[in-house]
């Protein structure tokens, strides 16, 4: 048996046990970045395979004596994050989170050389820290590393079109098509900027609407933070529940069933639709007591056969700004918004039917 075959069989013997640790590892990071409160697009923890320990160490430009602790890869973890600034936090996380033995940061943008493409991106080698390792759970895995990759979504995919092409570094490049792909790098750095710049000034938006809702300033525009500041913090919320449920609605947890959001989409999408642009015209518009409204709409649902009507507090809003604008709104403009043809069709006749 040759070196490389021992080395391969020593690695397949424990090949199960850095799948374990692979996804632990995997599973924890995960975790830390939840309770950080940073919004991922993915987290994927692969262990190497053996065909690819294999491949690796039997490569003529390579040589290893003791490959299993000079391979810092046999268990891997991407982290795909959508801002730029969250591949420096994730970072910051992981140096307070485990033992750092490796940092190779001159993938990041200000240390790559202008003259190259070559994907971005920061990797970390770790492995436990001693009060993790205190932990019996962890103690199996005492001498094992990660490595850890962080990029943006953009970085992601400018390495994946990289690939495609079969380009792994300038040297490979056509002289003819250097320029274009200088071009298309820079394109992509500046559009993960573009991204940070455009989170930050939403956040100052919804900031802003936030104070004035609550402030009782309705005459700021009609947009999707300040109408879901509006609704949360309507003073006749109450009231328009207690009219809804005592009319036989079922109130659903909006969370729950996944839909609140959509439902206030739904009613942006409408009153943008209807011309309504600032929050004190909506406020106006539903400045009538939806009590019998709500009662004709159960009463309907069951003479047409159908059974109980559930929905959440923005629904019920919803219903009521189709009451208040029914004759600009028909039974297409409601299936354009996602609504059923039957509902829709119950929902208008009700609404053109002032009694």
């Amino acid at each position: 048996m040759t070196s490389i075959d021992q080395h391969v069989a020593s690695y397949q013997a424990v090949h199960d046990d850095y799948d374990a640790f692979t996804n632990r590892i995997g599973d924890l990071i995960d975790d830390l970045l939840e309770r950080a409160e940073i919004k991922i697009q993915s987290i994927e923890a692969r262990t190497k395979s053996i065909e690819s320990f294999a491949e690796k160490i039997n490569r003529p430009t390579k040589s290893y004596s003791d490959p299993m602790n000079e391979l810092p890869d046999l268990s891997g973890v991407r982290i795909l994050v959508y801002y730029s600034d969250d591949v420096d936090t994730v970072g910051e996380i992981l140096r307070e989170e485990f033992e750092i033995v490796e940092e190779e940061l001159a993938h990041l943008p200000n240390e790559l050389d202008a003259d190259r493409f070559g994907y971005l991106s920061a990797h970390y080698i770790v492995r436990l820290s001693g009060n993790r390792l205190a932990l019996p759970e962890w103690e199996p895995f005492r001498e094992f590393r990660a490595e850890v990759q962080i990029r943006t979504v953009l970085q992601h995919a400018w390495a994946a079109i990289s690939r495609a092409l079969q380009y792994k570094q300038v040297s490979d490049v056509p002289a003819e098509l250097k320029r274009r792909l200088f071009r298309l790098a820079g394109l992509f750095e500046l559009a993960d900027e573009e991204f940070v710049k455009i989170r930050d000034l939403h956040q100052e938006i919804a900031e802003m609407s936030k104070i004035a809702i609550t402030s009782g300033d309705t005459s700021i525009a009609l947009g999707p933070t300040a109408l879901d500041e509006f609704l949360a913090n309507w003073s006749r919320k109450s009231e328009i529940i207690e009219a809804a449920e005592s009319a036989g609605f079922n109130l659903l947890d909006g969370d729950a069933i996944g839909d609140e959001q959509d439902t206030s989409g739904r009613i942006l999408q409408l009153a943008q639709k209807l011309g309504v642009q600032t929050v004190a015209e909506l406020e106006e518009l539903l400045d009538f007591d939806p009590k019998e409204y709500f009662e004709r709409l159960i009463r309907t649902n069951r003479d047409d056969g159908f059974g109980g009507w559930g929905g959440e507090y923005p629904f019920f809003v919803e219903l009521m700004l189709i009451r208040a604008k029914y004759p600009e709104i028909d039974v297409h403009l409601l299936e354009s918004l996602g609504w059923g043809d039957s509902i829709a069709s119950r929902v208008i006749g009700v609404s053109n039917t002032r009694k």
